[in-house]
Formats: C-alpha cells, sequence, structure tokens
C-alpha cells in the first residue's frame, strides 16, 4: 500500500520526511525515479530517502505501506498526507530556490513565472491544493505547516493515526528532531528562513494581486483556512 506524502514545493515536505525518519523511523522513497534532490541536498541519512526498488504499483500492491513522497497531482489512489502552506509563502520560497539554481534573474521573475497558469503535473499552487483537498476526504489528512513546525511529534503522531489507527507505527525515543538553527547549518539555503509569513516582505502587492487573481488559488487559500 502507498501514503502519499504529497505537497506543493516548498511547503515542508522534506521537514516532514525528516519527522518521519527521526521520530517514527519510516524510510520514504519518492515518485521521481532516480531523482530525489531534496534528499541530496540535506543529506539522504537525515531525510530517510531510499532508493526506489519497486514501481509505484509494486508498491500499491505490497503488503508493506510505503510513504512515498510526491509533488503531483495525478497520485489519486491510496490514503495520503498533505502537508499545505500559506500559498503565498510557499511561492516565495520556491522563487528563491530557483533564483539560487539560476533558473532565472530574480526571485521576483520565478515567481512570477510560477504564478502563470500551469499544465505541468505539478499544477500551480491553487491546482496543486485544490487536487488534494477534491480527493475523498477520508483518504486525504491535512497537515498544516505553520502546526508542523511548532510541535512536530504531536502534528505527525496524529497525522498517523487519523489516517489509519491501525498502522503499527511507533516513537523512537531515542531520537529527536533537529532545530531549525541546527538545520540552517547543514544547508542554509535550502532550510532558508521557515517562517510564517514571509510573502510580507518578499512579495509584492502586484504580485498578491496576481496570486489572488486566480480562482484555484483563491478557493484553496479558502479551504485551507488562510484569510486574505
Amino acid at each position: 500500500m502507498i501514503v502519499w506524502l504529497a505537497s506543493y514545493p516548498r511547503s515542508g515536505n522534506t521537514f516532514c520526511r525528516i519527522v518521519l525518519n527521526r521520530l517514527f523511523g519510516i524510510k520514504t522513497p519518492t515518485v521521481y525515479v532516480g531523482e530525489d534532490n531534496s534528499a541530496f541536498e540535506v543529506g539522504r541519512e537525515l531525510v530517510g530517502h531510499v532508493a526506489e526498488e519497486m514501481t509505484v504499483a509494486q508498491m500499491h500492491a505490497s503488503a508493506d505501506t510505503w510513504f512515498v513522497k510526491t509533488h503531483r497531482r495525478e497520485e489519486d489512489a491510496g490514503p495520503a498526507l498533505y502537508i499545505h502552506r500559506d500559498g503565498r509563502d510557499s511561492l516565495v520560497s520556491y522563487a528563491c530556490k530557483l533564483h539560487q539554481e539560476q533558473r532565472f534573474q530574480s526571485s521576483d521573475a520565478a515567481l512570477h513565472s510560477l504564478l502563470l497558469p500551469s499544465k505541468s503535473n505539478t499544477g500551480t499552487w491553487g491546482q496543486n491544493a485544490c487536487h488534494w483537498l477534491d480527493r475523498d476526504s477520508r483518504q486525504t489528512v491535512l497537515i498544516r505547516f505553520d502546526d508542523l513546525i511548532k510541535n512536530p511529534l504531536d502534528v505527525v503522531g496524529q497525522a498517523l493515526e487519523q489516517l489509519d489507527p491501525a498502522l503499527d507505527i511507533s516513537r523512537q525515543n531515542h531520537l529527536t528532531v533537529p532545530s531549525f538553527s541546527e538545520l540552517q547549518q547543514i544547508n542554509g539555503n535550502f532550510f532558508r528562513r521557515g517562517v510564517v509569513g514571509s510573502h510580507k516582505t518578499e512579495m509584492s502587492c502586484a504580485l498578491q494581486e496576481m496570486f489572488w487573481a486566480q480562482q484555484h488559488n483563491t478557493d484553496a487559500m479558502e479551504r485551507l483556512g488562510y484569510p486574505r
């Protein structure tokens, strides 16, 4: 069985994988065969990355439970943990990363590109969020970034129980989750700020209006409880 560990990029997926690995002993492959950039940047051992030894179809059919990272929208079958963050903060963080990788001349240019309609399998932030929200609510458990960074043990533990109380998952008491300052020492570019509301100083009014002009974004923000 697959449990999707889903999110739009830069919404807390890697941090959630660290929590699953360190506190619950859960290793996580990704849906991207042969590619796990976040684990490479942060460290595979810390993230708990495991190489894909089976196809998605084989993992679906397996008697074991596989937690699989994805940013895609088409993963319909199977339960999911969906990690969400204020869309403006996710986009600001993603744009900064794309600029750091020299894919765009500036963060604003990257942000403008991310706000355009997308036909990719990730979609825009709003398309991505609405896809996972539109699934059967009994199969999708939401994890809010704001809560995750404040109390990772309880938030992830409760999400796992809500997902399936029968899952045989126990807390690993001998390990802890690194603090944000410790994570920054590991890779300060990847763990950039880790704050709520970063868009307030990093996203222009014009780009925020462009964000709200997309119906998917407006719908997702309302459904996820992020006020305008």
